[in-house]
């Protein structure tokens, strides 16, 4: 079952036995319920809080808005050449002694600044990078970012498969256990929101597709055995 942030908000509050009818704390409990998420992103990266787009290039311009949600890129890869642009900051730049007024092909990238948006979220601060060199023509680049959870509406799904809204509503008890002072709850439900969020990263990290093991066919047969064909995750 999926659930929005309002319906998990009215079930936790059920099973808090609070009143449901009290339309400011339904808020509130909505906002624990992005902030939790929020922890949980942070803590995992995980992968319902990754996104790609395409980002496009005006020609002569240095600077380029990323969308609100983003708090950092994974990768920016030129589709056309089939290579990543590579992060710098702008005082690397300027210490190799790079023309930064150049226009050409862009093989670098990096954050420029941190600004408050107008469009669409006028409360919200957003990131700027820039690219080098200076594009001199229209490039398409596939951008993978990492979104902020905590941006969902009332009405919004929440991105997670049902194995970690458990990890959500401990978060969300600690944060309720707190508002009554009842400390000792709060302690509890914290340490198994944390505890969670720990044997998620470690599930996260060690998946099987991620650990190639030696296959029968890597092994030479009889009449050649002068060479193996190692996991190159392993041997170089």
């Amino acid at each position: 079952m999926s659930y929005t942030v309002n319906q998990l908000a009215l079930e936790l509050i059920r099973a808090h036995r609070e009143d449901s009818s009290d339309a400011n704390y339904v808020l509130t409990v909505e906002q624990w319920i992005r902030d939790a998420l929020d922890e949980f992103g942070l803590e995992t990266n995980w992968r319902a809080f990754q996104t790609t787009s395409t980002l496009v290039t005006v020609a002569s311009q240095l600077v380029y808005k990323l969308p609100f949600a983003v708090r950092d890129i994974r990768f920016i890869r030129d589709p056309a050449t089939e290579t990543n642009l590579v992060y710098l900051t702008q005082e690397r730049c300027a210490l190799l002694n790079f023309d930064l007024e150049n226009v050409s092909r862009p093989q670098f990238w990096g954050y420029y600044d941190l600004l408050l948006d107008t469009v669409p979220n006028p409360d919200e601060y957003t990131y700027e990078i820039f690219l080098h060199p200076i594009p001199d023509t229209i490039y398409n680049y596939s951008v993978g970012y990492q979104i902020n959870p905590a941006n969902l509406l009332t009405s919004d799904i929440i991105p997670l498969l049902r194995d970690h809204l458990f990890t959500i509503k401990a978060g969300v008890r600690a944060y309720m256990c707190m508002e009554d002072k009842d400390y000792d709850g709060a302690q509890a439900w914290r340490a198994i929101f944390e505890r969670n969020i720990s044997k998620a990263r470690i599930r996260e990290n060690t998946k099987l597709n991620d650990s190639p093991q030696m296959q029968i066919r890597d092994i030479p047969n009889r009449t050649d055995r002068r060479l193996a064909r190692l996991d190159p995750n392993h041997f170089s």
